[in-house]
């Protein structure tokens, strides 16, 4: 599978380098809020963007691989008992988190000093040049996790289990993979879309007198001095909290309506 995205990167350099001299060239294209945006610059950005695919797989593999560190110190405290696990199992997915927003942190820098919010656009695009097969990724999990339950629920012997057990392991491997490349992609692609939605606000606030609707608006702020703007932030924050809970307590009550049966 691992290599089937490797191979697939591969490819999305060589598309974006023919697309690249076959569209802008290698040159100057023009220049963006002082910036000075080349061809050569905006291919870069797209390796950049594969790069931070690349490192997040990297980093997901090692915090949720079987045989890395950080599972094998949440197996060793699960012999100790139940509070000592979840202790360390939360400690190392806080831990996780940091990695993945540097990449992604250093990823939005570098794309923004060769190319401004446009060659931001062009790391997201390219990372998402890699949605199928990451979608492909995804879809083993489940398929292994169903096979698991079906030879469980069939009684097959102890040696097709274990087999469907360590395909299962991977899976979940692999479900963790595709989750980082999803909150990557989507890091990214929230910076340039918040920016395009800010700028043509500010545009069309200032010709409210071609745009009707707009009439009146007066400056368009996003400081957090607005309250309206702070506001939004804990309301577009809690959204996903919520919405989590609500989807664990009906996969719970589901799981526990099959545990009776």
């Amino acid at each position: 599978l691992y290599k089937g995205l490797i191979v697939t990167g591969l490819l999305s350099i060589v598309g974006l380098a023919a697309a690249t001299s076959a569209t802008v060239g290698w040159g100057e294209v023009g220049t963006v809020a002082g910036i000075s945006i080349t061809g050569k610059n905006l291919f870069i950005c797209g390796l950049i963007g594969l790069l931070v695919t690349g490192l997040i797989v990297v980093i997901t593999e090692y915090y949720t691989g079987t045989n890395k560190r950080p599972v094998n110190s949440i197996a060793q405290a699960s012999v100790t008992g139940h509070g000592t696990n979840v202790i360390q199992g939360l400690a190392v997915s806080l831990e996780s988190t940091a990695l993945p927003a540097i990449v992604i942190v250093g990823g939005i820098i570098a794309t923004y000093q060769l190319g401004g919010l446009f060659g931001t656009a062009i790391a997201v695009t390219t990372m998402l040049g890699l949605a199928g097969m990451i979608v492909a990724l995804d879809a083993f999990g489940p398929v292994t996790d169903n096979a698991g339950g079906i030879a469980e629920m069939a009684g097959l012997p102890k040696e097709v289990r274990h087999s469907t057990d360590a395909l299962d392991a991977v899976g979940n491997t692999t479900k963790a993979v595709t989750k980082g490349y999803a909150i990557g992609s989507a890091g990214l692609g929230a910076l340039v879309l918040f920016a395009a939605y800010s700028n043509d606000l500010r545009f069309f606030a200032a010709n409210g007198d071609k745009y009707p609707y707009f009439q009146g608006m007066g400056d368009v702020s996003f400081d957090l001095s607005n309250p309206y703007v702070v506001a939004g932030l804990i309301f577009g924050g809690l959204i996903p909290y919520l919405f989590g809970g609500i989807a664990m307590t009906a996969v719970g009550r589901a799981a526990g309506s099959i545990v009776e049966e």
